[in-house]
C-alpha cells in the first residue's frame, strides 16, 4: 500500500495483498441534536472530499486539531474523594465541520463518520491538543531495534560473540534469510 493512496483514502491494495475499498462519508448519528440532518449530502461530501485531498498525514491531523475545541471542565458534582482522585477526565471537546467559510458544531459520532477516522486517531489528534503539540507522524520512523554498536577497540572474537548472541534464535531454527535484519555497526 503507497502511503499516498491509503492517505487520500482512495481503493489499493495493502502489505498483505488485500484490496482495500476507497473511504466515501459513513452513517449519519442517531443523536438528540440530528447533526448530520442540518447538513446536506453535498456538504458532507465536500468536507471528506477536502479532508482527504490534504497531502500528508500531519497536515491533516493539522486541520482535525483545528476542528476540535478543547475546554476545560467548570463544574464539577461533588462525588467521593476516591472517585474525584480517579477520574482522569478533565476537558470537554466540541467538535465542527467547515462547511465553506462556516464551522458547524457537530456531534462526535457526526464528526468520524464525516471524516471516516478512527476513534483511535481522534484520541491522539485529542492529546495532542490538550499537550498543545503538533501533531506529527512518526510512521516508520523509529529507530532500527536490532542494532548493536561495535567500538572500534572491540576485538573481533567479541564482535563475533555479539553477533552469534544475536543471531542465535534465528540460527537455531534454520532460517538464515532473517539474519538479514541484525546489522552490526562498527564506529
Amino acid at each position: 500500500m503507497s502511503k499516498p493512496e491509503s492517505v487520500k483514502g482512495e481503493e489499493c491494495v495493502n502489505y498483505e495483498g488485500n484490496v482495500v475499498t476507497a473511504k466515501s462519508v459513513g452513517d449519519p448519528c442517531n443523536c438528540r441534536f440530528k447533526c448530520l440532518e442540518k447538513i446536506t449530502n453535498e456538504q458532507q461530501l465536500e468536507a471528506f472530499e477536502r479532508f482527504y485531498n490534504i497531502a500528508t498525514k500531519d497536515e491533516q491531523d493539522l486541520y482535525l486539531q483545528g476542528l476540535v475545541h478543547v475546554s476545560s471542565i467548570k463544574t464539577r458534582r461533588p462525588r467521593v474523594q476516591q472517585f474525584r482522585e480517579n477520574n482522569k477526565r478533565n476537558s470537554s471537546f466540541k467538535y465542527y465541520v467547515l462547511i465553506a467559510t462556516e464551522r458547524k458544531m457537530i456531534c462526535k459520532k457526526s464528526f468520524l463518520s464525516v471524516y471516516l477516522i478512527s476513534n483511535k486517531r481522534l484520541q491522539s489528534i485529542q492529546q495532542l491538543l490538550q499537550a498543545g503539540v503538533t501533531p506529527t507522524d512518526k510512521r516508520g520512523k523509529q529507530e532500527y531495534f536490532n542494532k548493536a554498536r561495535v567500538f572500534k577497540g572491540t576485538f573481533k572474537t567479541i564482535q563475533n560473540e555479539l553477533l552469534e548472541c544475536m543471531l542465535g534464535p534465528y540460527l537455531g531454527k534454520g532460517d538464515k534469510e532473517k539474519s538479514n535484519y541484525v546489522a552490526v555497526i562498527a564506529d
